[in-house]
């Protein structure tokens, strides 16, 4: 029986004759026969492991990813089998724990410095690294999400065919493991919103806004089936922030359809706010929780609002009754308390110093600029809707009377001009959903005035300058701030449609 590697070599005399050699000879030849011999064994193992391979595909036994077929290994191996988690109970071959561990610890590491570069470190996305491993739904969404990053941070003229490839594969990868474990976990959810940002990040789709499309109604049904889960069990802290950060679906969606958010429910509106990343203070779990059940409860009084306006005959004193009980939603002292103490005065950059004046306000960090302009934000736009139901009210009508005054809206909205240096320093190219709406509400209020430490109506063409400079309008801010207290509700529509990226928003580089 011929020996691989060793008999097809012509050298080798198999009558021993080594009497006659000489030393130099010898030595010559037994460093030949052993570099013969280390062939032979080379070709055996390769041998081995191609009937392996063969073996497992003629059982159709399913290959983790990222782990090539070379390092996986059976247990006649010096390494003892050890199952891989219980995600993969159908796979046959024993993969070493740590080798498993190295891997998901350079995926976790890899969508960490994605969210880095977005400014997302301290948002819902924050839960994602720790169901790295424990997921394979969540692990694929997580690396659709690098992938479309790394192709988006590479420069244009070093982008390439093979890096396009890599990020629409992995995305649609990620779609087809999804449809195969669509229910109303957090794993699901968590996924849906990781494929919505990979979708914003990346061009590899032809058609983008049906694509958003889609994916905003699976987060939004995702949701409602989370909502009905509270009914029975307590939500978790990451179901917890996914109410609180996506606010497209309880807040802009129902305005746009002209009706009430489908969370206006005592359980949703008054989930109490959580932070992945570190321990709020007691007086940021105050204010977001105020601002949440706003952002949630504004839409039934918006439609109410717009019905009174347009004669269709909507129960006034109900919808005056809801603006009342909104406005005693608001916590001045915490307000206090937190600009005291969490915020400082810095000069304002020259430019910007005939419109937003010369002091600005800084934050320790964006988490708490968001706290503070969501806040103001929702209470500028309750503030437009009184004004408009005051309108329409009677002289003397006893529910008014609890309505806000102006000079509370007044500090409000300058607060949120001194606010927009802050975010705007360090966005990239964009301002950020938050910053974007929160202008809106500070030009639908200026409409009420006739001075504002100046010019109105040069503040207003400022502001409107900065958002269609941002590409973040279409319709006039005129026409949309009106939309929001009860008016023609098209501009809002158009403008939601042509702003559909919900999740990198509070002044990312995106």
């Amino acid at each position: 029986m011929s020996r691989p590697g060793v008999d097809n070599v012509v050298w080798i005399n198999k009558t021993p004759q080594s009497a006659s050699l000489s030393h130099s000879e010898g030595l010559e030849r037994i460093n030949l026969l052993s570099q013969a011999q280390r062939n032979s064994r080379a070709l055996t193992q390769s041998i081995h492991k191609t009937k392996r391979a063969r073996k497992a595909r003629k059982t159709n036994t399913v290959v983790v990813r990222f782990i090539e077929a070379d390092k996986i290994t059976r247990g006649k191996d010096k390494i003892a089998p050890d199952p891989v988690s219980d995600f993969y109970p159908h796979l046959q071959l024993s993969i070493p724990r740590a080798l498993m561990d190295s891997l998901f610890d350079i995926q976790r590491s890899e969508f960490i410095h994605s969210l880095h570069k977005l400014h997302l470190e301290d948002s819902v996305y924050a839960f994602i690294p720790s169901r790295i491993g424990t997921s394979r739904v969540v692990e694929d969404a997580a690396h659709a999400v690098v992938a479309a990053q790394n192709y988006r941070l590479t420069p244009i003229r070093d982008r390439n065919e093979r890096l396009h490839l890599a990020a629409a594969a992995s995305y649609i990868s990620a779609i087809r493991v999804l449809k195969g474990s669509v229910d109303g976990s957090d794993a699901c959810l968590m996924a849906c919103l990781l494929l919505q940002l990979s979708h914003s990040l990346s061009d590899h789709s032809d058609d983008r806004r049906e694509n958003s499309s889609a994916h905003i109604d699976g987060i939004a049904a995702v949701l409602a089936d989370k909502a009905r889960q509270f009914l029975s069990r307590p939500p978790s802290d990451f179901a917890r922030m996914a109410f609180y950060s996506l606010r497209y679906c309880t807040y802009f969606l129902p305005i746009a359809q002209g009706v009430a958010s489908p969370f206006d429910d005592g359980l949703t509106a008054r989930l109490k706010w959580t932070s992945p990343t570190r321990s709020p203070t007691s007086q940021e779990v105050c204010l977001r929780q105020i601002a949440h059940e706003l952002f949630v409860r504004l839409p039934r009084l918006i439609a109410g609002t717009r019905s009174l306006r347009n004669g269709d005959g909507a129960d006034r004193d109900s919808v005056l009754n809801l603006a009342a009980d909104l406005c005693e939603l608001h916590d001045p002292d915490t307000e206090t308390w937190f600009l005291r103490h969490k915020t400082t005065y810095v000069h304002t950059v020259e430019v910007y110093r005939e419109h937003v004046g010369d002091y600005s306000l800084s934050f320790p960090s964006l988490s708490e600029w968001e706290c503070m302009v969501v806040y103001w934000e929702t209470h500028l736009v309750l503030f437009r809707l009184c004004y408009e139901l005051s309108r329409l009210a009677p002289m003397g009508h006893p529910t008014v009377r609890k309505f806000k005054n102006h000079a509370y809206q007044d500090g409000m909205a300058q607060a949120i001009l001194m606010s927009w240096t802050f975010v705007h320093q360090r966005c990239n190219t964009g301002l950020g959903t938050r910053i974007k709406t929160a202008l809106i509400a500070c030009y639908s209020v200026m409409r009420l005035k006739a001075t504002w430490h100046g010019s109105v109506a040069t503040l207003r063409q400022w502001i409107n300058q900065v958002l269609h400079k941002d590409g973040a309008l279409n319709p006039d801010a005129a026409d949309i701030g009106d939309a929001l207290a009860g008016g023609a509700i098209q501009p809002f529509r158009d403008w939601a449609s042509g702003s559909r990226s919900i999740l990198g928003n509070r002044g990312s580089n995106k």
